[in-house]
């Protein structure tokens, strides 16, 4: 499962601040493989660990910057880097802009942004990677870990909305808008009370994205949004007027979640 994540490591002297960031990175489909807050524990994650992208704070611990650490890593690996930083200096800054990093979030910055800019930094990583490496810099171009990466789809839930890719674009839906989701094949399509949505996903990975959020799964291809069902029976469940089956096996998980209110 891992391997087709995003593995992002996080070098982040802020303890508070980093856990954040990893419990939302790990929520919203990517795999954080570290956090470090100085140099020398960051280049042995880096070492021991499958790496796509870096999220990197300019001011950690110890006698390395992450300006000084991105350099080093570099040199035994090239990855995507997106840097963090509350710094405004001009010599700072246009160190930074020497490693050539894929984006700065300036502090304070959002979760939403932080998870847009590791997206593009790793699409924008494979691209470079297809390229040949600068002549005598000794460093192997960037791959990703995973040939799926090329396909997948951003997909996250983040203050009642859900956020995904489409067509080149990021697209914000409020859940509540959402009617129900359906399998088909390698495809999932978003029903909203106003368009259809279709998106290269597994009906899984959406259902394990959506559970909490008042998603509930009625059968091996359908997910409803709890809140638009407008009546069901043993064996259907009408929303929005569209009639869809429930299986057997889903009957119970319907219930039990209608009758605990997990929606409201």
């Amino acid at each position: 499962m891992q391997k087709e994540l995003i593995g992002v490591l996080i070098i982040e002297d802020d303890a508070l601040s980093a856990t954040a960031l990893s419990a939302f990175l790990s929520k919203n489909g990517f795999w954080v493989v570290g956090i470090a807050d100085n140099a020398i524990q960051a280049e042995q994650y880096f070492i021991a660990a499958s790496v796509d992208v870096l999220l990197v704070d300019i001011g950690i611990k110890g006698a390395k910057d992450g300006i000084m650490l991105v350099e080093r890593l570099m040199t035994i690996k090239q990855v995507p880097v997106v840097y963090m930083s509350g710094l405004e200096d001009h010599e700072v800054l246009g160190r930074m802009k020497n490693t050539r990093p894929v984006a700065f979030l300036s502090k304070p910055y959002s979760m939403l942004n932080v998870a847009v800019s590791l997206e593009l930094s790793v699409e924008r990583g494979m691209a470079v990677g297809e390229k040949t490496a600068p002549p005598n810099r000794g460093i192997a171009p960037i791959k990703p870990t995973d040939e799926k990466l090329r396909e997948k789809e951003k997909f996250l839930v983040l203050d009642d909305f859900l956020i995904f890719k489409y067509n080149y674009q990021y697209i914000r839906v409020h859940v509540k808008h959402i009617l129900f989701i359906e399998a088909d094949k390698n495809f999932v399509h978003i029903v909203t009370s106003a368009k259809k949505y279709i998106l290269r996903l597994s009906i899984q990975q959406v259902s394990n994205t959506m559970a909490g959020f008042g998603f509930v799964r009625i059968h091996r291809s359908y997910i409803i949004n709890l809140r638009a069902i407008d009546r069901f029976s043993c064996s259907e469940v009408i929303v929005g007027g569209t009639h869809l089956p429930l299986g057997r096996n889903y009957r119970g998980e319907l219930e039990e979640n209608l009758r605990l209110r997990k929606f409201a």
